[in-house]
């Protein structure tokens, strides 16, 4: 799951602004202190608890539960936001933001941007 761009040509990308960027397998791994076996891990367990935390979102906007959106939303940012996942935490963090002020006219859209950010960050970790 994690590359070794050590061996690559390609530039290192730097995160320019918060949700900018699907991944940063470099970020995370400097997070893990350089042990890949650990980030490797990390990106399971937030394989594994994405579709919990996407569940509870969804049945919280379904029927129009602002402070379940609130609450499955800010679990599934800070999930991404381990993993370093900035375009997910970014978009989950809208969402949490609309749970909190109960204001969810918008919900369903930027439920469906946060699917579309979740397919994107899923395709890149597959082929890393």
């Amino acid at each position: 799951m994690i590359r070794d761009t050590s061996m690559t040509s390609e530039p290192s990308k730097a995160l320019t602004r918060s949700g900018d960027e699907v991944y940063n397998d470099a970020a995370l791994l400097s997070l893990a202190m350089d042990d890949r076996e650990l980030a490797n891990e990390l990106v399971r367990i937030f394989l594994d608890e994405v579709p919990k935390h996407l569940d509870a979102l969804t049945a919280a906007v379904a029927s129009g539960d602002a402070p379940s959106v609130l609450a499955a939303a800010h679990a599934l940012k800070g999930s991404a936001a381990t993993v370093t996942a900035s375009r997910v935490a970014a978009a989950a963090q809208v969402l949490e933001t609309c749970g909190g002020s109960a204001d969810l006219i918008n919900a369903p859209q930027l439920l469906e941007d946060l699917k579309g950010s979740l397919r994107e960050l899923n395709a890149r970790l597959t082929v890393l």
